[in-house]
């Protein structure tokens, strides 16, 4: 059997690396229900402090929920390919440099990081363009001058 220390060690390490189940650590089998319960009331805590937020964001933006939930992943993916995008860029245009040639400067792959960002920031005004200029769903009359 381990001792309060030992087991509270334990629990502070996995909190800093909480990517395994806890109550299966080798060496703690004495502990596993405790163990366990720490994990699932840890992870509920985290769970609702996400829901929380999620929540409060939505609200912030009078969006539902499921819409938020569906924004996030976007916002994950926009940034995850952005920076892909701007790393593969920098490292082809690298390779492309003459044998010899100097490396690319900090200032340098600051600018071609910069290209990409333009890229991106040029199609979403392109897509928020074409959404203005799509028709109204059932828009209704005109209102003109004489009415």
């Amino acid at each position: 059997m381990k001792t309060p220390e030992e087991v509270q060690a334990l629990k502070d390490n996995w909190l800093d690396d909480p990517c395994y189940d806890i109550e299966q650590t080798i060496g703690f089998h004495h502990h596993k229900q405790e163990l366990l319960y720490f994990r699932e009331e840890k992870e509920a805590e985290w769970a609702e402090k996400e829901s929380d937020r999620i929540h409060e964001r939505a609200f912030a933006l009078n969006v539902t929920v499921e819409a938020m939930e569906k924004i996030e992943v976007l916002e994950h993916n926009e940034s995850f390919f952005t920076e892909s995008a701007k790393n593969k860029l920098a490292h082809y245009l690298a390779a492309f440099k003459p044998h010899g040639a100097r490396p690319f400067t900090t200032d340098e792959i600051g600018e071609i990081k910069e290209i990409v960002d333009h890229i991106i920031m040029a199609a979403t005004i392109v897509i928020e363009r074409e959404e203005l200029q799509k028709p109204a769903k059932n828009p209704g009359p005109v209102k003109t001058a004489q009415t």
